[in-house]
This record gives structure tokens, C-alpha cells and sequence, in this order.
């Protein structure tokens, strides 16, 4: 469950880590289907709703998991650090990270994404599809050219808008998230508050944890 929650905890927030053009919040809902029916009973415990806040080169990405749990990516474009934040079943970890483990999480995530024909409406925005497979995996992608960034990143570098709906298809679940709100606002700069006192992990162990090469 933990690395399906991280999958799209850092396939969301990578892409948004240097958008300076949009100030504000997107709030995304979340839904489920498994298609392998052994997966029913992880759906309950998976994000049902996820923010994202973005303030020049500041970004916070976070969402709430089953029994009161919760996930937080915080990334300082500027200094190029950022923290993933992790807190299931009353136990809370933290990883801090510096530019080049930022870089390999990028990459790791990176996805080839072919642009294609058809338009959806998301959030009052017309947004652009593009497609990705990788493997067994699928994600369809709809993006609002309206909503620019000035250096878009992997996973999402071919991409110019931000991404306001996924359809992914991974490990026997498809999975959308969709933007429900867009609001363009004033974020106060405490909004990027650091992480509380918790138990710190090092990016090595995280990364072995979740298959990700440095």
C-alpha cells in the first residue's frame, strides 16, 4: 500500500517542484478500481483527496492515507532541497533531500510521453491529452497549457502545462486523480512549514526501499 501511495505522491509533485507562473492551490479527488479483483481490499486504504500548494519555487504536495495517516513532499526549487514526509500507524518518518537525490528521484520516475489528439474539460480548464507506457503500466495524462511553467521537469519535460488529470493504470489498479479545484491565491509563505519532529530516514534507504536508482 505504502508504495503505491509514494508512486503518486512523487509522480505529482516532481512535475510542479519549478512552476513559478501559477500561485495557488489544486485540490485533486481521487478514485480507485481494481482490476485484478486481489487488490479489492487495498482500494480503502489508498488517498481519497490530495492538495497541492505553489508559491514561486516552493511546492507542498499532500494527502491523507487510511487510519489517519499522511503524506507530505515539500521541495524548495531555490535551494534545491526538498523532504518527503511519511506518517502510517501512529509512526512517522522524514527524508531530506539535496539537489542530486532530487535529480535521481526525477529520473526515476521519468516517463516517455507520446502527445495525442483530444481535448477534456478539467476544473473549468481545457486541458490536452498525452499518453505514456511503460511496460505493463498506462498513464493518460490531460494538462492545461493555460496553467504554464517556465522549465517544466521530468517525468513530465514534454509536457508544457500543468497535468490537472492521470489515469493510470499500475499493478492490477487504475488509478485518476482529477482536479477538482483550481484556485489562483495568495499562499502564505507558512504554508512550506517544515517537518515536525520525527524520525529521519537517509535517501539510500528510501531509495532501496522503493526501487529507485541513485
Amino acid at each position: 500500500m505504502i508504495k503505491y501511495c509514494i508512486f503518486f505522491l512523487c509522480l505529482l509533485v516532481l512535475p510542479m517542484a519549478s512552476f513559478s507562473q501559477f500561485e495557488g492551490v489544486i485540490a485533486y479527488e481521487v478514485n480507485y478500481e481494481a482490476l485484478d479483483a486481489s487488490k479489492k481490499d487495498l482500494l480503502s486504504m489508498l488517498p481519497q483527496k490530495s492538495l497541492l500548494y505553489i508559491k514561486g519555487e516552493h511546492s507542498l504536495f499532500e494527502q491523507e492515507v487510511a487510519g489517519g495517516g499522511k503524506q507530505a513532499f515539500y521541495i524548495d526549487a531555490g535551494k534545491g532541497s526538498g523532504m518527503l514526509v511519511m506518517q502510517f500507524l501512529g509512526q512517522g518518518y522524514k527524508v531530506e533531500m539535496n539537489q542530486e537525490e532530487i535529480e535521481s528521484l526525477k529520473k526515476a520516475k521519468a516517463l516517455d510521453f507520446n502527445l495525442t489528439e483530444g481535448e477534456q474539460t478539467v476544473s473549468g480548464y481545457t486541458c490536452k491529452k498525452a499518453v505514456a507506457i511503460s511496460g505493463t503500466d498506462t498513464l493518460k495524462l490531460f494538462y492545461s497549457p493555460e496553467l504554464r511553467s517556465d522549465s517544466p521537469v521530468p517525468p513530465f519535460a514534454e509536457v508544457d502545462g500543468i497535468p490537472l488529470k492521470y489515469e493510470m493504470i499500475k499493478g492490477g489498479v487504475k488509478m485518476t486523480y482529477i482536479a477538482t479545484l483550481v484556485k489562483k491565491t495568495t499562499i502564505e509563505a507558512s504554508t512550506f512549514k517544515s517537518a515536525p519532529d520525527m524520525k529521519s530516514m537517509d535517501f539510500s534507504d528510501f531509495a532501496k526501499s522503493f526501487a529507485i536508482t541513485q
